[in-house]
């Protein structure tokens, strides 16, 4: 995602709305040119992010191995991502199959090992319903700052470039450095901006869930 232009007054808009990210996965990056049009640059990095759901289709290969811990679906789609989060299941056969567990490791797209007690049982053909949902851990990460003098988005017959860049994630008060996302909003302010364009990503380290951030500028005039 990336913010192209700002207004000759005070704005303000998200960064990142909801945006999916996952451990494993690509970092969100918003960029913005032009930010030395204004005098002050605030952040809301945002909240408490949702663990991801989803609800796998359970298939009458699928099974549980009770000695190991062991559920194998064919539709898991698992990723590191869902290491500490959950698997409910319902409808089984065997009581002590229905429940939620811990994922304690992901052995690849398929198989995971969870917590808990399991009874022995493959989800047959003809047999009972059995429904899958599974809970991604909490997503964790941490945001961080950089500026570049010589950034372009090729706007106004301008040539396109990247620019280059540096972490001025320093600059942020009330504390500086990487702001780590938080179970609730947390407010920082840029002071002694000195760039032309602002480069806000967010860096996911464990789990998977959705992030919002907003900015909030004053114009220099």
């Amino acid at each position: 995602m990336s913010i192209q232009t700002f207004g000759d007054v005070g704005r303000d808009g998200y960064l990142f709305n909801n945006a999916s990210s996952a451990v494993g996965g690509d970092p969100l990056v918003a960029i913005f040119p032009g930010a030395d049009k204004f005098s002050l640059i605030g952040f809301q990095f945002n909240a408490k992010s949702a663990a991801l759901v989803r609800t796998p289709l359970v298939t009458a290969t699928d099974a549980v191995v009770a000695s190991t811990h062991t559920w194998t679906f064919a539709n898991g789609a698992f990723t590191a991502a869902d290491v500490g989060g959950t698997i409910t299941v319902a409808g089984a056969t065997n009581v002590a199959n229905n429940g939620t567990f811990t994922i304690t490791s992901v052995t690849n797209a398929t198989t995971i090992v969870t917590s808990g007690s399991q009874t022995n049982e493959t989800f047959t053909a003809g047999g009972p319903t059995v429904t899958l949902s599974v809970s991604s851990a909490a997503l964790t990460g941490s945001f961080t700052v950089d500026e570049s003098l010589d950034y372009s988005d090729g706007g106004l017959n301008q040539v396109a470039t990247a620019g280059n860049w540096a972490d001025i994630s320093g600059l942020l008060l009330p504390t500086t450095g990487a702001v780590a996302l938080g179970s609730s909003a947390i407010y920082r302010e840029l002071h002694l901006f000195a760039g032309h364009a602002i480069r806000v990503t967010f860096t996911p380290t464990a789990g998977a869930g959705a992030v919002s951030a907003l900015f909030f500028a004053k114009t220099t005039g």
